[in-house]
C-alpha cells in the first residue's frame, strides 16, 4: 500500500492527472495471512504489488 502510494503520489508531482472514469477506490492488495503462507509472505506481498503496478499508468493521463 505504502509503495504504491509514494509512487501515485510522484506521478502527480511530475504532472500527472487522474483520470474521470477510473474508480475512486481501489484495491490495495489486501490479503489474509495465515499458518499456511506465512512464510511466503513477502512474495505474495510483491507479487500483488507487482500486479496492480503493472497496469497503474493505464489510470493516469500523462503530462502535456
Amino acid at each position: 500500500q505504502s509503495y504504491i502510494s509514494i509512487y501515485t503520489l510522484k506521478m502527480l508531482v511530475d504532472g500527472y492527472t487522474y483520470k474521470k472514469d477510473q474508480p475512486a477506490v481501489i484495491d490495495s492488495g489486501s490479503f489474509l495471512v495465515t499458518n499456511e503462507n506465512i512464510d511466503s509472505y513477502d512474495e505474495l506481498k510483491m507479487s500483488v504489488t507487482k500486479e496492480i503496478l503493472s497496469t497503474w499508468l493505464s489510470r493516469f493521463n500523462a503530462p502535456k
